[in-house]
């Protein structure tokens, strides 16, 4: 096909694909382990914000990993986690 990569390059991206979607799914399976560790959920925030830039619906050589609204709110996660607990 026209404009396409040749077929090494398309083999080195499906692998990409396949451990970026198993990375994703160890984060999102570990959400709930480290539901007191800011640090960790903003690097999981960074990574499932690389994941959909990367794997969105609208490119047109990527599939989608996930779609948009499975991602967990993260940012929400986070308030919860940094706001102390009222009295």
């Amino acid at each position: 096909m026209k404009g396409l990569p040749d077929a090494t390059k398309r083999f080195t991206d499906r692998i990409t694909f396949a451990r970026d979607g198993f990375n994703f799914g160890r984060r999102f399976a570990e959400l709930g382990a480290h539901a007191n560790d800011a640090a960790w959920l903003r690097e999981t925030k960074a990574e499932f914000d690389r994941c959909k830039a990367k794997y969105g619906e609208l490119d047109a050589y990527w599939p989608t990993m996930v779609r948009p609204y499975f991602y967990p709110d993260i940012d929400a996660m986070l308030k919860k986690l940094e706001t102390p607990p009222t009295k």
